[in-house]
């Protein structure tokens, strides 16, 4: 379309079988321009699911020798080659420094950093959305990110499956309902969980010179830059109310091992990871993460399933429907039905996920687990009621740079 926004995507990936080609017919239903794809895993047979997508709108990059050598090139290798071969993590931030280089040759004007479990989820669509942003001078956005719940123990392609997300709790009313179905969550972990993994978002960017991954969550703006970096999630432990953007409808949807057969997959790979990440400097807290190794690292698959099924499965229909009714939790069936247009036209077999002793799997980084952890599950929600309620005010008596404009 003539005149409108480039927008892309990066993602690494290990091992997500037949969901990655969901994920890629995904995006490009969603009018993304560009996707940039880096296998982890150089005999990655999930490379096979695209073979049928055009270059002009993917590109697959795979780790290997070729590879190392071109991205020792770039600004940030030095920063993170420590890391490299250890963490991936850091190899994630090195495949996005990798991208905004592509992308700035290809034109493109935002790249946005997910998972291969992730989706994007804007139904104002994506042209709207980023527009917005550049109106508002914004160049760096963080989207609060919602975590799929399966029903059943075990899915296939979980982006065709799973409907059921708990929302952030940035986007959840304060009440006496939402309070007594937040503590059904918190008691299914014995860390006192909301969420099983990150709580902190993901985010996109403006392609531009200097811009740095600063996390696998967040980019860094160079400093002589005049955009301004904002954020749908408060970050409760530095209170900047100046980085807060309102934005409740649009965001990421996370889809945290979606089935036995992924969790199982997933530490089967990770096997005996050490309590913390980057050699030591950054600590693992206690959590989902280090309950599933522990209970992986048993090899006792009936007291894998049980673990699984208590704390990742929600089969009760009488707590789902109190979960919805109180607005703690929500059925997004946008994914499915836009997946389900393109199930006619696949003829090829769909295989099942590989079995736990081939060596490959979906492998995300986790990131920080659930920041909600070291701060009060209360506090955290009632400081950002306060602050939604403040960011709604402000909305209706700030008029946006357009309204301005057009008032002259």
């Amino acid at each position: 379309m003539e005149g409108s926004l480039q927008i892309g995507v990066v993602c690494t990936t290990r091992g997500a079988s037949i969901t990655l080609r969901s994920w890629v017919q995904y995006h490009l239903e969603c009018s993304f321009s560009h996707l940039f794809i880096f296998f982890d895993n150089a005999s990655d047979p999930s490379q096979n699911y695209l073979k049928d997508f055009s270059p002009s709108k993917l590109t697959v990059l795979i780790r290997n020798k070729e590879l190392e050598e071109q991205q020792k090139k770039l600004s940030h290798f030095k920063t993170l080659e420590p890391y490299l071969s250890n963490e991936v993590q850091a190899r994630q931030q090195l495949n996005a420094c990798h991208a905004l280089q592509l992308a700035k040759e290809k034109g493109i004007t935002w790249l946005l950093h997910l998972d291969s479990d992730e989706l994007f989820y804007c139904p104002m669509g994506i042209q709207n959305h980023f527009s917005n942003l550049m109106e508002n001078n914004i160049g760096h956005f963080t989207y609060a990110n919602y975590e799929g719940v399966p029903e059943k123990s075990d899915t296939e392609d979980f982006f065709k499956e799973v409907t059921l997300f708990r929302k952030h709790l940035s986007h959840v009313k304060l009440t006496p309902e939402t309070a007594a179905r937040l503590a059904f969550w918190k008691n299914r972990t014995k860390n006192g969980q909301y969420y099983l993994s990150y709580d902190i978002g993901k985010s996109a960017v403006r392609v531009l010179d200097g811009v740095i991954p600063k996390s696998v969550h967040t980019w860094k703006l160079p400093s002589d830059c005049n955009l301004r970096s904002c954020s749908a999630v408060l970050d409760a432990r530095e209170l900047d109310l100046t980085k807060v953007y309102n934005c409740t409808d649009v965001f990421v949807l996370h889809y945290v091992v979606c089935g036995f057969s992924w969790w199982l997959l997933k530490y089967n790979i990770l096997d005996h990871f050490p309590n913390y990440w980057f050699g030591g400097k950054l600590k693992i807290p206690p959590c989902f993460h280090l309950d599933s190794r522990d209970v992986y690292l048993s090899r006792d698959e009936k007291k894998m399933m049980e673990f699984f099924k208590h704390h990742v499965v929600l089969d009760d229909p009488v707590e789902k429907f109190a979960q919805l009714a109180s607005g703690m939790c929500v059925n997004i069936g946008h994914p499915k039905t836009v997946l389900s247009k393109f199930e006619k036209i696949e003829k090829t077999k769909e295989d099942k996920p590989p079995n736990k002793n081939s060596g490959s799997g979906t492998i995300q980084s986790d990131g920080p687990p659930s920041t909600l952890n070291t701060l009060s599950l209360e506090k955290q929600w009632i400081i950002g009621a306060l602050v939604s309620q403040y960011i709604s005010c402000l909305l209706y008596t700030s008029p946006s740079p357009r309204d301005r404009q057009k008032s002259r």
